[in-house]
């Protein structure tokens, strides 16, 4: 009786498996992202929209919706193309490479694009795998493109409570990325000014110690300049939680920056907690 009942079960999965067109054909599947559309998808993977309608059962192209699996004709290896991205509202580069698994510079690359800078409308091209083994935290500029500029030295800022990383004096650095300086006392605490995850943490040349926070908007908050990090690659933290601490030299000072994408904001009016 147990011979027989395992013997049914094994027919019965045979029997499903052959119904299952991607399981009886090898094919791959693909679950459809917000923005896509079925010619989008097709040309991907390289194939024609009425194979896809046909294996899918789709009898209205533009009924797609996000979530849903697709089984796309061909063998498990089958080599897809890059997939057509139309930038949205509130879209940013970096959240757009996150969402599909690849680095940004793989989007600027197979986009042909000359800079970061994106625009609502514009057609991405997003490769179907990432040069980078993961989605790497943005770069900071080489040191020496960061010097405090004419402007922010002639009137700093003071920086206190917890609306910057540290107490003290802010100037504005020179280059193409925003970003300020913080003069502080030594050994002073950097607190996180806006809740996330740790993305990074470790040296960074010419900014000491630096720990990489992703906020939950995508936004990605940069404190630099610790001579030791209290925090590491995955922890949480909330508004206030320490960061690290400044050295106990006399001339310590911290770096802030904020990344929106691939782009730097004005660190004053990233949001805050």
């Amino acid at each position: 009786m147990l011979l027989l009942a395992a013997s049914f079960c094994i027919m019965m999965a045979a029997s499903a498996a052959a119904a299952d067109p991607a399981v009886a054909s090898g094919a791959r599947s693909h679950t459809v992202q917000k923005g896509e559309t079925l010619y989008a998808i097709a040309r991907r993977y390289d194939v024609s929209v009425e194979a896809l309608m046909s294996l899918n059962g789709i009898a209205d192209a533009g009924k797609l919706f996000v979530g849903m699996k697709l089984t796309i004709p061909g063998g498990p290896d089958s080599d897809p193309g890059p997939l057509e991205y139309v930038v949205k509202k509130g879209d940013t580069l970096y959240g757009i490479a996150k969402a599909h698994g690849v680095a940004v510079a793989d989007i600027v690359k197979a986009s042909g694009m000359t800079t970061t800078t994106i625009k609502i409308g514009q057609t991405l091209r997003i490769p179907a795998t990432s040069t980078a083994a993961a989605v790497a935290s943005p770069s900071l500029p080489a040191p020496t493109s960061v010097a405090p500029s004419s402007r922010a030295a002639a009137a700093p800022v003071a920086a206190t409570g917890q609306s910057w990383p540290v107490a003290g004096s802010v100037s504005y650095l020179q280059g193409k990325l925003k970003g300020v300086s913080i003069s502080a006392e030594p050994a002073s605490a950097i607190t996180a000014v806006r809740s996330g995850t740790v993305t990074s943490a470790g040296p960074f040349r010419g900014f000491g110690l630096v720990a990489y926070v992703e906020a939950s908007d995508g936004m990605i908050y940069v404190y630099g300049g610790a001579a030791a990090l209290s925090v590491k690659l995955g922890d949480s933290v909330r508004k206030g939680s320490l960061i690290g601490k400044l050295s106990s030299d006399g001339d310590a000072s911290a770096y802030f920056f904020v990344f929106d994408g691939a782009d730097t904001i004005d660190p004053a009016s990233a949001p805050r907690d």
